[in-house]
């Protein structure tokens, strides 16, 4: 309903329906309060120290998680698309995919750690992720893989004793209330964000 509010708000900015038009002038959309999505410090660091056997798939799931919170809450799809040829001078540099915003991200120790892990295979892209050749099959690869991971952090999140739900998105909503707390200026965790 707030597309179409807006959508009406537009068109009668730009005269193309009249005022007399707009159907919301009696109506309330109605708002549920959002579950809280970001995490606490104490349970991102018991997610960083969980102890995760290689070949579990819960190891990489735990590594992209924190991997995405380091890169600003970087979004699961441009995670899996991240090229080796994005790492550069010690940073990476990409775009966002929704908004086309260019990222230029410092490489700390536990990002090196977790991008060490994973260079070290011949591929083009950093995580294994993407398996097939055209963009088409490559996307579903992703949607695929996104929904496996969400079921990954599900497990991760009861092993870490974490209550609540705890998905792809989390880690974004984490590292901007972390940023908050950090005393880090709203304008500043904005362009980190990518919202303009």
């Amino acid at each position: 309903m707030k597309t179409i509010r807006a959508i009406f708000n537009k068109a009668i900015k730009s005269g193309i329906i009249a005022k007399e038009a707009y159907p919301f002038v009696n109506y309330k959309i109605k708002t549920t309060p959002t579950e809280k999505r970001s995490l606490d410090i104490k349970s991102i660091k018991s997610i960083m120290l969980l102890q995760l056997d290689e070949s579990d798939n819960l190891f990489h799931f735990r590594n992209y998680f924190l991997a995405s919170y380091m890169l600003y809450g970087v979004s699961f799809i441009d995670m899996a698309f991240l090229k080796l040829e994005n790492i550069i001078d010690n940073r990476i540099k990409f775009f966002r995919s929704k908004t086309s915003k260019p990222y230029d991200i410092k490489i700390t120790a536990p990002l090196k750690e977790i991008l060490d892990f994973y260079t070290k295979e011949k591929s083009d892209f950093i995580f294994p992720i993407i398996k097939r050749d055209t963009y088409e099959l490559q996307y579903k690869d992703v949607l695929w893989a996104r929904k496996v991971y969400n079921r990954g952090l599900k497990q991760i999140a009861e092993k870490c004793h974490i209550e609540q739900r705890v998905t792809s998105y989390v880690s974004r909503h984490s590292f901007a209330t972390q940023a908050m707390l950090q005393d880090v200026p709203l304008l500043a965790i904005s362009a980190m964000l990518g919202h303009f």
